[in-house]
């Protein structure tokens, strides 16, 4: 199904733009709103309603411009698996990208800031350290910590999107930290169970968590939780 996507600035732009038969959506930060649009139109994609597929953007500075226009292009991929390989590429990316462009962990030598500054367990490598959950009947919460198998001098070897959402203490207590269900690409489209797969499936692969994204569960959330089953199985 083809459609078209043309983003504004401002209202004022408007007029200079031919709005006969397209949709104008004018975007605000209120994420419950954007979240009801983006809803109605995978509904209307889905049923194939007679409608116009032509969306002018109004952005009017919001801070979901590129997570509602994402939401939109997602509406449009009616393969299930080919839309949650655009999902998981698209918040990746984003992450990576603001990452990059604000230079939060500051990496020198190996340390980012929260090791230079001595707030961290370690001494180098940031956060890439991996561990296993020790046993009820442990003395220590966490067993077989050491630096993580994907680690490697040019980075993570793989996009795991797990790790990308988690910051450390030091970046929270100054402001930075993702929440899954702060994007309106992830609350539109993905489900509860699908959402606890991308955010606990920490030292895995992409395509393991991939696969375990596009299977289907049917086990009650109760017992998803209690068992663990949104955890990836090796």
């Amino acid at each position: 199904m083809n459609y078209s996507i043309k983003t504004l600035g401002t209202e004022e732009e408007l007029k200079s733009v031919d709005v006969i038969g397209k949709n104008v959506i004018s975007l605000n930060d209120d994420f419950s709103s954007l979240r009801k649009i983006i809803k109605k139109i995978k509904n209307d994609v889905k049923k194939k309603r007679k409608i116009s597929h032509d969306y002018i953007i109004i952005s009017n500075n919001s801070k979901y411009l590129n997570d509602f226009v994402a939401s939109i292009k997602a509406a449009y991929i009616l393969d299930n698996s080919k839309r949650i390989d655009f999902i998981y590429d698209t918040i990746c990316d984003f992450l990576d990208n603001d990452f990059k462009k604000n230079n939060y962990c500051d990496f020198q030598k190996d340390k980012c800031i929260a090791c230079r500054l001595g707030v961290t367990e370690h001494e180098r490598n940031g956060c890439c350290y991996s561990f296993e959950v020790a046993g009820f009947f442990s003395m220590s919460m966490i067993k077989n910590e050491g630096p993580c198998r994907y680690l490697t001098d040019q980075g993570c070897s793989t996009r795991n999107i797990s790790c990308k959402l988690v910051t450390c203490r030091y970046l929270q207590e100054n402001g930075v930290m993702y929440s899954p269900y702060k994007f309106l690409l992830i609350r539109c489209f993905l489900s509860i169970k699908q959402i606890d797969v991308i955010t606990y499936n920490f030292f895995t692969t992409k395509e393991e968590i991939l696969n375990k994204l596009k299977k289907k569960s049917y086990s009650p959330y109760v017992f998803w939780l209690m068992l663990r089953l949104f955890k990836v199985k090796r």
